[in-house]
């Protein structure tokens, strides 16, 4: 989808894409960047500033500071 074959890099937006995905797969968990670049085999870093970014759009959000955690931001309801 994001990446072309047999290359590893990804096309804009496709890190943050691979990462959200990741966090709706598994609702009710809590990750830090490091433990979700284990898992997809990128850089923590990046991942780091990709959660950052979806917790600024609402589309994540930060559980704990220390480590920073993250999880699937849970949906709006309509009021």
């Amino acid at each position: 989808m994001s990446a072309l074959p047999g290359n590893k890099r990804l096309a804009p937006g496709g890190l943050r894409q691979l990462v959200i995905d990741h966090l709706n797969a598994h609702p009710s968990e809590a990750f830090t960047a490091t433990r979700i670049s284990r898992l997809i085999d990128r850089s923590s870093g990046a991942i780091a500033n990709a959660l950052a970014t979806l917790a600024k759009q609402g589309l994540a959000e930060q559980v704990t500071d220390r480590p920073r955690t993250y999880r699937a931001a849970a949906p709006k309801r309509a009021a």
